[in-house]
């Protein structure tokens, strides 16, 4: 992966996790998140919308905050204007800088592909799980039966595809952001999944309904890499609230 890739529609997507809950509470961090960071991020046109989930299983998520951030070209990425985006506040404790309490996966994903939506309206972005596979294209044989069992449950609006185009960790932004290495800095060399699929629906998804109705479709994954199915209930939406991909 190189940061050249980095161009064309996509999302940046960010996940999350309190490092620190001793010190950073969720209702600081969100405090943060919502009135100063995201405000601050769709004040760019580029990024003039955004999206933040909860997972609804944050007992075994690794890390269960969800946003991102559509926009036409990813590019914008590469830029001084997205560079010099704060990642400290005074409404941070300690130092005030996010990664000190917090650990933050960043992946640009470059559109794919995906279904239209049901019925009307732009930018709901209501609910969704994402499933990750780390070893075969979203669009492939056992991905497509998938995608045909999730398109017969009545509240499903649309699905997208996503190939990953570069990611980067706690240590790789703070590099980034011109932050010195701390000893607490996870592995940048991790494996981290090539394709991403956002399955939208209207209401939020329960983890079993999901489960129940993929048993037939999950036989096409055997023999392949763990792939990974997490549920999210969206929580809030930022500036223009436009997921573009219709």
């Amino acid at each position: 992966m190189s940061p050249s890739s980095i161009r064309g529609p996509g999302l940046l997507c960010v996940t999350s996790r309190i490092s620190s809950p001793s010190i950073l509470s969720e209702e600081t961090y969100f405090n943060w998140y919502d009135n100063d960071h995201i405000a601050e991020i769709t004040s760019h046109a580029p990024m003039s919308s955004a999206f933040r989930y909860w997972d609804t299983d944050r007992s075994t998520a690794k890390k269960p905050y969800l946003a991102f951030y559509p926009m036409a070209d990813l590019a914008f990425t590469q830029g001084e204007a997205f560079r010099g985006i704060r990642v400290k506040s005074d409404l941070l404790p300690g130092s005030g800088v996010v990664y000190d309490y917090a650990e933050v996966d960043v992946r640009y994903l470059g559109f794919v592909g995906g279904t239209g939506r049901k019925g009307e309206g732009r930018g709901k972005g209501s609910r969704s799980h994402v499933t990750r596979r780390p070893d075969f294209d979203a669009l492939n044989s056992p991905a497509t039966q998938l995608l045909s069992t999730l398109q017969t449950h009545p509240s499903h609006l649309r699905s997208l595809h996503f190939h990953l185009l570069y990611a980067r960790t706690n240590a790789q932004s703070r590099k980034l952001k011109g932050l010195p290495p701390t000893s607490t800095d996870e592995d940048p060399d991790r494996a981290v999944p090539s394709w991403t699929a956002i399955h939208e629906f209207d209401r939020v998804i329960e983890k079993r309904e999901l489960d129940e109705l993929m048993k037939g479709a999950k036989a096409g994954f055997e023999g392949t890499k763990a792939s990974e199915v997490r549920v999210y209930e969206l929580k809030k939406v930022f500036g223009e609230k436009d997921f573009f991909f219709e």
